[in-house]
C-alpha cells in the first residue's frame, strides 16, 4: 500500500475496497491501530502543529478525506474514501460479528447521545454498542469494563487524534480506534449527505455550498487554496 506526502502529512493511496481490506485485517492483528481521515483543513493545521502532525503520521490507516487532497496530489491520490462510508462499514462488520463498539461524543454537538443511539440501533439493531461524551464520567472506567473491540471518536479535529494518541495504549483489547469527526451527526439524521453521483464525481463540495453558503471560505481554503499551497510548497 503505497502512501503520498501532502505538506509532509502521510496519506495513504487506498480505494475504499482497500481500506476496508486493510480495516478488517486490524480486527485479526492482536495490537492497537488508529485510523485517520485527513481532509485539507487537518493537513494545514497539522502544518503549523508539528506534535498533532506526529500523531497523523504515525496513524496505521489515513484515508484520503477530501477532493481537494486529490487536486493537490496532482491525482496521484485516485480516490477518496470517506470517513463516514468506512465507519458504516466498520459497524456492519461490527454486527455481524458481535464486536463491541464504543463511542465518545462531542457534547454540545449537533446530535445527543440519545439521538445517536437509536439512530445507531435503527440500522444496525443487533449491534453491540456504548456510547458516552467526551469527559462524562470515569470514561477510562467505563472502557476497561466495557471491553470493546472498536471505539470511534467524534470530537471534530485535532482533539479526537490526540485523544486516541493518549488513549492509544491503555486498551490492550480495542484493536481500531477511529476518529470519525462528524459522522455521528451524518447517522443521526442531522447532517445530510451529497446524493452518490456528486460525491463520486468530487462534487461534494458544491452540495455543501449550495446547504451552508455561509460556509464558502471554507470551501473555497479546501478546494483553491490548499491545493495552491500546496504546489507553491514544491517550488
Amino acid at each position: 500500500m503505497k502512501d503520498v506526502k501532502i505538506l509532509n502529512v502521510k496519506v495513504d493511496n487506498v480505494s475504499f475496497d482497500e481500506a476496508v481490506k486493510k480495516a478488517e485485517a486490524f480486527l485479526d492483528s492482536g495490537k492497537q491501530n488508529y485510523i485517520i481521515t485527513p481532509n485539507p483543513e487537518i493537513i494545514s493545521y497539522a502544518k503549523k502543529d508539528d506534535h498533532y502532525r506526529q500523531i497523523l503520521n504515525l496513524a496505521d490507516l489515513s484515508i484520503p478525506d477530501g477532493f481537494g487532497l486529490q487536486i493537490a496530489s496532482l491525482f496521484q491520490v485516485k480516490h477518496r474514501v470517506t470517513g463516514i462510508d468506512l465507519m458504516t462499514e466498520l459497524l456492519t462488520i461490527a454486527e455481524n460479528k458481535g464486536l463491541k463498539v464504543y463511542g465518545i461524543i462531542k457534547k454540545g454537538g449537533f446530535s445527543t447521545k440519545e439521538e445517536i443511539y437509536n439512530a445507531l440501533l435503527k440500522k444496525y439493531p443487533n449491534l453491540k454498542v456504548e456510547l458516552r461524551y467526551s469527559g462524562e464520567g470515569e470514561v477510562e472506567e467505563m472502557i476497561a469494563r466495557y471491553e470493546p473491540k472498536m471505539i470511534f471518536v467524534g470530537l471534530g479535529f485535532p482533539d479526537q487524534e490526540k485523544w486516541i494518541a493518549h488513549h492509544l495504549r491503555k486498551f490492550g483489547f480495542v484493536e481500531i480506534f477511529m476518529g470519525v469527526g462528524g459522522s455521528f451527526d451524518f447517522l443521526a439524521g442531522k447532517t445530510k449527505r451529497a446524493p452518490k453521483w456528486m460525491r463520486e464525481s468530487g462534487l461534494e463540495w458544491l452540495w455543501r455550498l449550495v446547504r451552508h453558503p455561509d460556509r464558502i471560505g471554507r470551501i473555497f481554503n479546501a478546494v483553491v487554496i490548499f491545493p495552491l499551497k500546496v504546489f507553491l510548497s514544491k517550488k
